[in-house]
């Protein structure tokens, strides 16, 4: 005959984290008892060696896996010294509640290219529900973050880090705890953002055209601005004696069609008193925000005046 089978305790539904006991009992006979045999549709098994009668396995609630309906069966020894299985008992439902809908995560880098020493800010939200919340930020599954600090209102955690470092670079996640029936529930995990923190922008070079540090006025003077890299969107800009030249400044032309990683500055006829300190900056496109270089090495370029006889 089939073996009797009981759960403690009983639930309509049970929470992640509750601990649940599955009693299974064969009636009497004469043949010895080898064990118990306890199984869940969702495809464990669990074979239990006793010569007891009675059983009971006890087990965690750890997510939506353990629902289902559970049985169990005995094995006994026959006359003969044969193993035979009982029939299988009656099932058991174990309705399991469903972990807190998933949250969203968004960074404040549309495309996830962030360059190093910007901040990174990420924003977690949750459904919209009057139960308490505590909120989770992982880098790689790992919850400690390096220079992170997390701000939490009802229904949403912001993640802060002031200065981001290539230590950043990797999948973020968020989640959060709601409270239920006084348990802590985590929810499922956001989906991942991916970040990459890129290395700033060097120095770019400047060059000049003549290859001279004095240039007579009124003769052509082309500045160029070489960038160590071509792999964003760059913008470039001249300056004289620490301030930005404009576009036209003292007839300056800036020709179209180079190469996107370098830009020029052409006077065709260079202004009298026009000597001074030239140095150039690029400005790269990192995941929206223009992050600035530092300026090329200076070069001291002197305007001679007209020889008049």
């Amino acid at each position: 005959p089939p073996p009797n089978i009981t759960v403690m305790p009983e639930k309509t539904e049970y929470l992640i984290g509750d601990t649940v006991s599955i009693r299974c009992a064969a009636p009497w006979s004469n043949n010895r008892m080898q064990g118990f045999q306890f199984s869940g549709t969702s495809g464990w098994v669990v074979d239990i060696r006793t010569t007891r009668r009675t059983y009971t396995y006890t087990f965690n609630i750890t997510g939506p896996k353990d629902r289902g309906s559970h049985t169990c069966v005995y094995t006994v020894n026959n006359r003969f010294r044969q193993s035979v299985h009982s029939q299988e008992s009656k099932s058991i439902l174990i309705n399991v509640k469903d972990p807190p809908s998933q949250p969203t995560l968004a960074l404040n880098a549309s495309t996830g290219v962030v360059s190093e020493g910007y901040p990174l800010l990420f924003l977690c939200t949750a459904p919209a529900t009057a139960t308490e919340r505590r909120f989770h930020f992982y880098k790689e599954g790992v919850e400690s973050i390096a220079g992170a600090e997390v701000t939490s209102w009802d229904e949403e955690a912001q993640l802060w880090v002031a200065e981001s470092s290539q230590d950043h670079t990797g999948n973020f996640t968020c989640g959060y705890e709601e409270k239920i029936e006084g348990r802590w529930i985590l929810s499922f995990l956001s989906e991942a953002v991916e970040v990459f923190v890129k290395e700033p922008p060097s120095a770019p070079r400047l060059g000049v055209d003549p290859p001279f540090t004095v240039v007579s006025e009124g003769y052509p003077l082309r500045l160029t601005c070489l960038a160590s890299s071509d792999d964003s969107r760059l913008r470039f800009h001249f300056y004289r004696n620490g301030v930005e030249i404009p576009p036209g400044q003292a007839g300056s032309e800036s020709p179209s069609g180079n190469p996107k990683n370098f830009s020029e500055l052409l006077f065709p006829q260079t202004p009298k008193r026009f000597s001074g300190n030239f140095s150039c900056g690029v400005e790269e496109d990192v995941g929206g925000t223009w992050v600035p270089s530092p300026q090329s090495e200076a070069l001291d370029i002197v305007v001679k005046g007209r020889f008049v006889p």
